[in-house]
């Protein structure tokens, strides 16, 4: 869930397939989303600290995720830090078995297949897309994104 939160979000407009530098910063959240739920303290802190504080308002920015979603990040970022290091994964879903054109694949295969986000075709899967449409249709680029300036 934390991570559809962020790159559902940034899917839906395009910001991972289009805007490399936007896909990069979701990479940056998500990493300190997995960090959370690591056993070192010293990694946890830092994880802790990225949604405590200011800087995630700006790395939100940098990934094109909207600023109304960093109460509801920092309450995941609390739950998971809270849970005992060792517990079930929320990235678990990316592991989900879809079958398309007589071929089963987790999701993150079929992303490398597709070529497009493991995030993008979860979110559209857990929308409801059929999963022809879910891999097929084309990811819409945001409103103000130029991949061509970067």
């Amino acid at each position: 869930m934390p991570v559809v939160l962020a790159q559902g979000y940034a899917a839906d407009h395009g910001a991972i397939e289009d805007c490399p530098e936007h896909g990069l910063w979701l990479a940056v959240i998500h990493q300190a989303l997995v960090d959370l739920g690591d056993g070192r303290p010293e990694v946890r802190q830092d994880a802790i600290a990225l949604f405590e504080g200011s800087d995630l308002l700006r790395v939100m920015d940098y990934a094109g995720v909207d600023r109304d979603h960093a109460p509801r990040l920092r309450t995941i970022a609390k739950e998971l830090a809270e849970a005992s290091p060792g517990s079930p994964s929320p990235f678990r879903k990316l592991a989900r078995k879809i079958t398309w054109q007589g071929q089963t694949r987790t999701v993150t295969e079929w992303s490398r297949v597709v070529g497009m986000q493991a995030q993008s075709i979860f979110h559209r899967l857990s929308k409801g897309w059929p999963v022809e449409q879910a891999l097929t249709t084309p990811v819409r680029r945001p409103y103000g994104c130029n991949p061509a300036s970067l």
